[in-house]
């Protein structure tokens, strides 16, 4: 006598025969059944840009959590072996706002409210166009609430044709 499994799918049960039957005559990939499968539209043959730099700026009202996401940030960097460059703390934003407490015209009586913006910068170096789109993803979906960053990105590009042709002798011998 033969062992049979029996695999629960819900409240059916099928035997293990069975289900390799299923699975073997209709849920085929496309491509084993003889179908072309089209193209992914979102992914392109194209080159690799290279990014001589990349700035992240961000922004925040809470210092401990700014300084916290960014030990963070140089963390991922060095896992993805990326070269980070400078980090430096621009001077910090205020906006202080002055209210009156009471409706009327009660000069004495005003509150002053403060709103203090701290800001990081870090730079990395050197990054190809796929590390970078790792890394910001990755950063992204990390990015604690209360952080606003702004991404600025730096290409490498080469010359184009005409400036990087040397012009012929010929030509310049004849305009003078």
């Amino acid at each position: 006598m033969s062992r049979i499994r029996l695999i629960q799918l819900g409240s059916s049960c099928l035997s293990k025969a069975n289900f390799q039957n299923i699975c073997s005559s209709g849920f085929k990939a496309p491509a084993a059944r003889g179908l072309q499968v089209p193209a992914d539209p979102t992914r392109r043959q194209r080159p690799d840009l290279l990014y001589s730099r990349l700035e992240l700026e961000l922004r925040a009202h809470d210092p401990a959590v700014l300084d916290s996401y960014v030990t963070f940030l140089q963390q991922a960097a060095r896992h993805l072996g990326v070269t980070t460059g400078k980090l430096w703390e621009p001077p910090r934003h205020y906006q202080r706002l002055s209210l009156l407490k009471s409706v009327h015209i009660f000069a004495k009586h005003k509150v002053q409210y403060e709103a203090r913006t701290y800001f990081r910068v870090l730079e990395l170096l050197r990054l190809t166009g796929s590390t970078a789109d790792t890394y910001l993803e990755y950063t992204q979906r990390m990015l604690p609430e209360g952080i606003a960053m702004k991404v600025s990105r730096y290409a490498r590009e080469s010359l184009p044709e005409h400036l990087s042709q040397r012009p012929d002798q010929s030509e310049s011998d004849g305009k003078s």
